[in-house]
């Protein structure tokens, strides 16, 4: 459990020089058979300077995008799916409609358990 405390000093540095970003949490981890009355632990933390797109996400709901080139990537693949005639000026058009969407602010991720580890923070 140590690790998790000693990684977490970025964090800490970040809202430091910070303070006045926004945090995104980024967790990897859904567990399977949620149990209500626990909570689950992360094996990792650690946090970065980086920016959110601040806005109705392309994608389902429970996605946001931290990454321009994931952004670009994913409705170039949407697009190119679809068919449309033209996708490639479309995908300028709609990148030129998110540019001003994109906001600083300090990602935080958590890397949780996996069902198979059973409270090993090793």
């Amino acid at each position: 459990m140590a690790g998790v405390f000693l990684e977490a000093k970025e964090l800490r540095d970040l809202i430091i020089r910070y303070p006045d970003l926004p945090m995104v949490l980024r967790v990897d981890y859904e567990p399977k058979d949620w149990c209500w009355g626990l909570h689950t632990c992360c094996k990792a933390v650690w946090a970065e300077l980086g920016e959110v797109l601040d806005c109705e996400q392309p994608r389902e709901s429970t996605c946001f995008y931290t990454s321009r080139a994931d952004l670009t990537g994913d409705l170039s693949e949407q697009y190119q799916e679809q068919g449309l005639d033209g996708w490639e000026l479309k995908l300028e058009e709609t990148i030129r409609e998110y540019e001003g969407h994109w906001v600083p602010c300090i990602i935080v991720y958590c890397e949780g358990l996996e069902d198979d580890d059973e409270g090993d923070l090793s």
